[in-house]
């Protein structure tokens, strides 16, 4: 992501959602297998904990709330126990619960999970308890309901749809809000099982992939399937949740673009479409692009699976698991020859420009961040040649580097311009070049056409590559920066030692 997450949060705080959707009391037990019945086939458990979280659009509520933002829900609950406990979880985050309305001798939906341990096997999911299918919705209800709903939206950032069971949401309901919330330029994002049709005009949708092919059954292609369910509803976006393969956005463009799950262990797959919706949700509140939008969610739901259960995600927990995978990606960036031949070539062949520069890059200082961002900006794709240890002393003499090849790639990689670094022991780079034929082969500092390396510069230009020239800035080298240092050493000794 290029918006740092503090700011993504800043940007949040005071933005409203209005929520509906259905809404479950889920209980998760835990326990101990003790042995087989006596009585039956079946294992005995020693229950050692026994929870309840807010399900479905309950636990979209929950995320919503952790991250600084309003919400208000609109939906049917029992008046039963379950109900009750489920208004008061909300009404501990201050959530908003005028427009969760009780049906008069209903059970409240929602799931049981039961998860074991034993002494050589870790925890899992053993059975998963449905209620049964709520029955649809007195009309008189409903009408109460969106009445409430219509007469609030305008007062909204955002309105969110999670829909589970067909048991009140309809066209005919939902479009007039779609009109009155475009009038008050109101957000629109939807998420439905079955129902995906019911969101013509949305900002933004997001199924999985299983939920995407049967509303479009007619082509079984994801990529094709998504483009062609955007187009039908007129949506601005589309996200696919593709489980462990990532996540496929769509953006007004229609041009797709798939994100990759960072490798790590599941522990529970709870919960993580939820997570999307509420990413989405967050992404367009904070006027991320697609692009950008897709990328937190990706981070959240990939570690709402490594936690079990349906797990609130506060700040704190996400701006951690950032700079985890911050770390991954970095190290990721120091490629081999190989890699890097592979990563050249899959980049060339979606289309995007590469960007080839080098140099040693001792004592980073201003001048290099400056060059670096310029040369990035000539294409997707910039590649860092680094002088190896050995090829800086070639070019240097033997007292250079002052800082070693695994320190100076480190921070390279550290910079977000920076797509891929590679160390090199040559001289110059030539063989890598031609290994890689870049786009772009770009230079800075005082170089000229004429001084750069010629050898370089006639294979850039025999296969067609372009050269670009960036000047450097005035007065920052390293040369000057080591310069500097050692007059400011000297004349601090010749004020303590004067002759």
């Amino acid at each position: 992501m290029n918006t740092p997450l503090p700011l993504l949060f800043k940007r949040l705080a005071g933005k409203s959602v209005l929520l509906v959707g259905d809404f479950y009391l889920d209980e998760q037990i835990q326990g101990r297998i003790t042995g087989m019945s006596a009585e039956g086939p079946y294992p005995r458990i020693a229950i050692e904990s026994r929870t309840h979280q807010p399900g479905a659009a309950g636990h979209v509520a929950m995320l919503l709330s952790d991250w600084g933002i309003r919400v208000k829900l609109a939906g049917f609950i029992g008046d039963d126990p379950g109900g009750i406990a489920l208004r008061r979880k909300f009404k501990e985050r201050q959530i908003d619960t005028e427009a969760l309305l009780a049906i008069r001798g209903t059970t409240t939906r929602g799931q049981i999970r039961i998860a074991v341990q034993g002494d050589h096997y870790p925890q899992q999911e053993i059975v998963r308890l449905d209620a049964p299918v709520a029955d649809p919705v007195a009309n008189e209800m409903c009408d109460s309901l969106f009445g409430q709903i219509e007469s609030a939206l305008p007062g909204f950032d955002a309105l969110v749809v999670v829909e589970k069971e067909r048991s009140f949401l309809t066209a005919g309901r939902l479009q007039p809000l779609v009109r009155l919330a475009q009038e008050h330029g109101v957000r629109l994002v939807g998420d439905s099982e079955r129902q995906l049709h019911l969101f013509e005009d949305f900002d933004a949708i997001t199924p999985n992939e299983r939920e995407l092919l049967a509303a479009v059954p007619e082509e079984q292609n994801i990529e094709g399937a998504a483009r062609l369910l955007q187009n039908r509803l007129e949506c601005r976006s589309i996200y696919v949740s593709l489980g462990s393969r990532g996540l496929l956005v769509v953006g007004a463009d229609g041009t797709p673009g798939h994100i990759a799950t960072a490798v790590q262990p599941v522990f529970d797959v709870t919960g993580a479409g939820e997570t999307v919706v509420a990413a989405v949700a967050a992404g367009s509140l904070a006027d991320l692009d697609p692009q950008e939008t897709a990328h937190l969610a990706n981070l959240l739901a990939g570690l709402a699976v490594t936690r079990p259960g349906l797990t609130r995600l506060p700040i704190e927990i996400i701006q951690q698991a950032e700079r985890r995978q911050e770390a991954q990606v970095q190290a990721n960036k120091i490629v081999s020859e190989s890699e890097l031949v592979e990563i050249v070539r899959q980049a060339q062949t979606q289309g995007k420009r590469v960007v080839w520069t080098n140099g040693c890059y001792d004592l980073v200082h201003a001048g290099h961040i400056l060059y670096l961002e310029k040369a990035r900006a000539l294409g997707d794709l910039l590649v860092l040649g680094l002088n190896s240890d050995a090829s800086v002393r070639l070019s240097k003499g033997p007292n250079r580097p002052i800082v070693n090849q695994e320190q100076r790639a480190r921070l390279m990689s550290a910079l977000s311009c920076v797509d891929q670094v590679i160390i090199f022991d040559d001289e110059s780079p030539l063989k890598i070049i031609d290994r890689l034929r870049p786009d772009i082969y770009a230079k800075g500092g005082d170089y000229t056409v004429d001084t750069i390396n010629q050898d370089e510069r006639r294979l850039v230009e025999g296969y067609g590559g372009k050269i670009s020239l960036l000047p450097g800035v005035e007065g920052m080298s390293t040369t000057h920066l080591i310069e500097r240092i050692l007059k400011t050493y000297r004349d601090q000794d010749d004020s303590r030692n004067p002759a």
